[in-house]
């Protein structure tokens, strides 16, 4: 018995990107590999579960009624960073479909918010190929992992 799943042999492509110095390679890999397999291919960024601002504990610190109009004000904060941020890869996803258009792909989109991990997970049942880049734009260019 493989222990292991199999791959969707008439899946799609899904190639994950972010802001990454990456992203560009990991478009025209994957539509290359999508034109190989004549499979679909789709682009897929994630958005951060938490884009809120750090928690902090203003117990005891605010005068009674500051902290009212504190909280009101980092909630504005909070919403305001989610709109940026979905607007911000929903123009990421945009430039990604126009590198694998330059390779003669037509790609679709996915704008998800989650985990990485997890959002390939759900998935990985219509996939045939995941790409993905060297490393995350977070990881700048550490050395020794993927």
């Amino acid at each position: 018995m493989n222990e292991f799943p199999t791959t969707n042999p008439h899946g799609k492509v899904l190639a994950a990107i972010d802001e990454s110095a990456y992203t560009e390679s990991v478009c025209r890999h994957a539509a290359w590999a999508a034109a190989k397999l004549d499979a679909p291919l789709e682009l897929v960024h994630v958005l951060d579960r938490d884009l809120r601002s750090p928690a902090v504990d203003l117990t005891g610190n605010l005068v009674l009624g500051t902290s009212e109009a504190l909280l009101a004000e980092l909630a504005d904060l909070d919403e305001r960073r989610g709109r940026l941020a979905q607007e911000r890869g929903r123009l990421l996803l945009e430039q990604a479909r126009n590198f694998a258009a330059k390779e003669g792909a037509d790609a679709t989109t996915l704008l998800r918010h989650g985990g990485l991990v997890d959002v390939l997970g759900e998935q990985e049942p219509g996939v045939r190929l995941f790409v993905l880049g060297k490393r995350g734009e977070r990881d700048g260019f550490a050395r020794g992992h993927l």
